[in-house]
């Protein structure tokens, strides 16, 4: 009976791991689009900071 519910358990766990990566991949994808969306913003507040430092 163990070795049965071992082996259940071992072949659920192979098919969700696609799911697992799939998720992880898109967490990743995700957080570079934030990262680029947050540089872009850090870049904008900087070059106006400078340039209303000029004036």
């Amino acid at each position: 009976m163990k070795n049965k519910t071992l082996t259940t358990g071992i072949l659920i766990i192979l098919a969700l791991t696609p799911t697992f990566v799939g998720a992880a991949d898109e967490a990743m994808t995700v957080q570079s689009h934030l990262n680029s969306i947050w540089n872009l913003f850090v870049g904008a507040l900087i070059f106006f900071m400078k340039s209303r430092k000029n004036i």
